[in-house]
């Protein structure tokens, strides 16, 4: 990083503000710059190599709990407000593994999930496919109703009327099949014929 004298005004190279700029020399930054090397070399700038074996022993997570927020400057080419942030190290110094502990023990509660939780979001998640497959065989239906719009069929069919939709489908299939078999097997349509046991493909050609 290179040294400014004094604070100021202004904006350097047209992409952050010239206090910000002092705020680096001073090893201020933005949170996002403070990653588990940026802090293991502050720590070994600063000469603090008994914390050094320290910090690296701990997650990031943990790290970060040491910052301070020192000031706000613009930076960015929209000279946008950015909090800049200092790592305590004296902070840090004094604390202890209970101290980490309490750290880690916090961070894994509120990032885990409990084993209800798991098993009802596995739950939600199985009743959302099970929503998306039956509203897909419903509308494989509608053609065969005598409804009007899809919209309207999904929100008023029953049952009953799936079932008996069900079996028309069925039918129609079964006949339509038969047509194209003997068709294609006098055009020598190998590719429909190699699909012909397919419903859902014989279903595409059954219009109304």
């Amino acid at each position: 990083m290179g040294h400014f004298e004094g604070k100021g005004k202004g904006y350097k190279e047209n992409s952050m503000s010239v206090n910000a700029s002092l705020a680096y020399s001073n090893r201020e930054m933005p949170k996002s710059k403070w990653t588990k090397d940026a802090i293991l070399e502050h720590l070994e700038n600063e000469d603090r190599h008994d914390l050094v074996e320290k910090a690296r022993q701990l997650p990031h997570y943990a790290l970060i709990t040491f910052l301070r927020n020192t000031s706000v400057h613009h930076t960015g080419a929209l000279f946008n407000q950015t909090r800049f942030w200092t790592f305590q190290t004296d902070w840090f110094a004094n604390a202890d593994q209970a101290d980490f502990d309490k750290i880690i023990a916090e961070h894994k509660a509120k990032n885990t999930k409990t084993a209800e939780e798991r098993a009802e979001a596995n739950r939600r998640a199985e009743a959302s496919r099970q929503m998306k497959a039956k509203k897909v065989e419903l509308e494989r239906l509608f053609k065969y109703s005598t409804y009007k719009t899809l919209n309207g069929f999904l929100r008023n069919v029953t049952p009953e009327l799936e079932v008996e939709l069900t079996a028309k489908r069925a039918e129609a299939i079964r006949a339509r099949r038969e047509q194209l078999r003997a068709s294609w097997t006098k055009q020598n349509h190998q590719c429909g014929l190699d699909q012909i046991e397919d419903d859902d493909f014989i279903d595409s050609y059954i219009r109304f």
